[in-house]
């Protein structure tokens, strides 16, 4: 699964100006090691397979893949290779990717999900340009990819160097107990304070008898889930014109009344108190087993049969829905959605010429109808049958299987096809609100990203996560410290990373697409 709870908190909280890069230069020496081989000797051209090649594979992801793995087994048989996974969670991702590459061991494809690592990877050479390969060997449906909206975020001087991984709806939402809401005769709440009313009936009532938490979220999930929300109180996501002059959300005064909101939550017994230590499975266990009312995650098909799968084994009675739409705010409905692509694939400029092909041959054919179609349904007569001439999943082989409903092939490639798996009415209308023009805000300087906005995003970082966790907590009083919590950011460099952005959205055009907002 796309962990994006925590894409979302490299996204919002390292200020999202340390993602993929779009800006930078990269040197003609670094940039011809990483093109085409400008030598056409031993080259092989696509779709000839005589030579066999062992493709190093790092991920995360959500289990182990099996070495019997039958969609791996039938990539490595159609294109004459073997894939070798390597595998961990995201926790620990990226600095074990990190150490391979120090060490000489950079794999041969290899996702990034901290996307501060990609300014350095590409001027160091060390993955390949994607843009050269795409045009010279006619690979239509990365290139294809590589013209998707909003794809041109991660560009970096004119050229990707990976293969955006799209994230589609990917989004924070609200998962409730609908039993619970129907047992207690509650309605919808469409403020945030009408939210508040819902965790107070449903910590006074305790239905299951677990002295359950209202609201559970895991790890750093709360602040995802603020940074998914806070737009409620801003109006913008991350960036925004205030009064004609561009404004960061963690200074703005609007934020601070939506971090008093959640210190109010959290002070009122309405939050786990366990949220910063949960992981998400533990936070899924409680809501899963009634153990809590509510969980906030990414509310996408497949998180949600994870859910209402556990969810029915332990009580084949409880009911789930969600909140649509969104609470409203002071400045209105709103979520904050990243823009849709995250931990894209890249791949070793150490590979031989002919070896980048095929490993791109590979990705194109996973981003074609064909490989959608075989990582999201897999073998025919196990991973799903025939209905009515439509393809329909067995769900509980694939989740058992790949762990999720769509396979590691398919996650790494083109997330974003899970979509097509959409059943519950739920999802679907959160997906048909989120379509809805000004209720999804996105940060359009969310891969920017220089030298100088990284080192002053790692500054503004470590303020801003002492002060937030201290003010959710209680241990620092909002009014009390705002002042000096703001004077802390502006010393870390907030200023500065104002003035930096402002100049990039200008420069490319994107303040006429930004909100505007007068108070």
């Amino acid at each position: 699964m796309k962990h994006l709870g925590k894409s979302i908190l490299a996204c919002a909280l390292c200020f999202v100006v340390v993602l993929s890069g779009c800006s930078g230069t990269v040197s003609s020496e670094t940039a011809q090691s990483m093109s085409v081989s400008q030598s056409t000797e031993n080259v092989v051209a696509p779709g000839n397979y005589d030579e066999h090649f062992d493709i190093d594979l790092m991920s995360y992801f959500v289990m182990d893949v099996s070495p019997d793995d039958e969609i791996i087994q039938y990539l490595n048989d159609k294109f004459n290779v073997t894939i070798n996974p390597t595998i961990t969670n995201w926790d620990n991702y990226a600095s074990t990717l990190q150490m391979k590459i120090s060490a000489g061991e950079t794999p041969d494809w290899f996702r990034v999900n901290l996307d501060s690592m990609v300014p350095q990877l590409v001027d160091d050479g060390v993955v390949i340009n994607v843009s050269d390969y795409a045009k010279n060997y006619g690979f239509k449906n990365i290139q294809a990819t590589l013209e998707s909206p909003l794809a041109n975020l991660l560009e970096r001087d004119g050229s990707f160097y990976c293969v955006p991984d799209s994230t589609g709806y990917l989004t924070f939402g609200i998962y409730v107990r609908k039993d619970w809401m129907d047992e207690l005769g509650l309605e919808v709440p469409t403020t945030w304070e009408a939210y508040k009313d819902v965790l107070k009936a449903f910590a006074d009532a305790d239905l299951d008898g677990k002295g359950a938490t209202p609201l559970t979220t895991y790890g750093d999930g709360i602040t995802s889930g603020v940074l998914n929300f806070y737009s409620c109180w801003t109006g913008y996501n991350t960036w925004g014109y205030l009064n004609d002059e561009l404004q960061y959300f963690a200074t703005d005064p609007a934020y601070k009344e939506c971090i008093k909101y959640w210190a109010d939550l959290y002070a009122n017994g309405l939050i786990d108190p366990e949220l910063f230590s949960n992981s998400y499975e533990d936070c899924m266990t409680k809501f899963d087993t009634g153990r809590a009312g509510m969980l906030m995650m990414n509310q996408v098909q497949i998180w949600w049969d994870a859910n209402e799968s556990a969810m029915k084994e332990y009580d084949p009675s409880s009911e789930m829905m969600s909140f649509v739409p969104i609470p409203a705010g002071p400045a209105g409905s709103h979520v904050n959605h990243g823009i849709p692509y995250a931990a894209s694939s890249y791949f070793s400029s150490e590979m031989s010429e002919a070896k980048r092909i095929r490993v791109l041959e590979i990705m194109d054919y996973l981003l074609s109808d064909e490989g959608r179609e075989l990582t999201l349904y897999g073998i025919e007569g196990k991973h799903h049958t025939v209905v009515d001439g439509q393809k329909v999943q067995n769900a509980d082989v694939v989740n058992k299987e790949w762990g999720q409903s769509i396979h590691l092939m398919g996650e790494l490639a083109d997330f974003g096809a899970s979509q097509d798996l959409t059943t519950s009415e739920w999802v679907q209308s959160y997906v048909d609100w989120l379509d809805t023009p000004g209720n999804a805000e996105y940060n359009y300087a969310q891969y920017f990203s220089t030298d100088e906005t990284v080192k002053l995003s790692t500054n503004i970082l470590e303020v801003y996560q002492s002060y937030f966790v201290s003010f959710i907590t209680g241990e620092k009083d909002v009014d009390t410290e705002w002042n000096a919590y703001v004077e802390a950011m502006n010393n870390a460099g907030v200023p500065e990373l104002t003035k930096l952005t402002d100049e990039f959205i200008k420069a490319n055009g994107y303040d006429a697409d930004m909100v505007h907002v007068t108070r």
